[in-house]
């Protein structure tokens, strides 16, 4: 997270924040010394500050966001794993195994978008929900409901 010089001609930024590409922007203006930069180069520039907002903001979207149950993601855990060992030890068999997880997957996105659309939930709860942003949570739903 560096920081880099632009057109040797264009200003300098004067401050950094924090972003998020669902659009969030950090309120703290944290000043650039480019003297520093300079000093340190710019991949060694302090940026902690910034990268702590964006921290607290992933945590804040997170704790919004609906949990994944935890038998469930204890057994997506067995799967990665499962999966992983199968790529080097049988990439067939692991290819197959997607496939059929792919077809599962599907079947289930379809029934669940339908029935997030069915319960009269706001695309901005569903949005929050989900931990994306309203046009992803749209894009998301009506990309499942085609297998509906």
């Amino acid at each position: 997270m560096g920081l880099r010089r632009g057109h040797p001609r264009a200003p300098h930024a004067t401050a950094l924040r924090a972003a998020c590409s669902c659009g969030w922007r950090g309120t703290t203006l944290r000043p650039v010394d480019w003297q520093q930069v300079a000093a340190e180069g710019p991949d060694d520039y302090d940026t902690q500050g910034p990268h702590d907002d964006w921290t607290q903001h992933m945590a804040d979207v997170e704790h919004r966001a609906v949990p994944i149950p935890e038998d469930a993601a204890a057994l997506l855990d067995q799967l990665r794993q499962r999966l992983d060992a199968l790529a080097s030890d049988a990439p067939l068999a692991a290819l197959r195994l997607v496939a059929v997880l792919e077809c599962s997957i599907a079947e289930a996105g379809a029934v669940a978008a339908h029935m997030a659309r069915t319960g009269d939930q706001s695309w901005d709860a569903i949005a929050t929900a989900l931990s994306i942003t309203d046009s992803e949570a749209r894009s998301r739903l009506h990309r499942y409901a085609r297998h509906y």
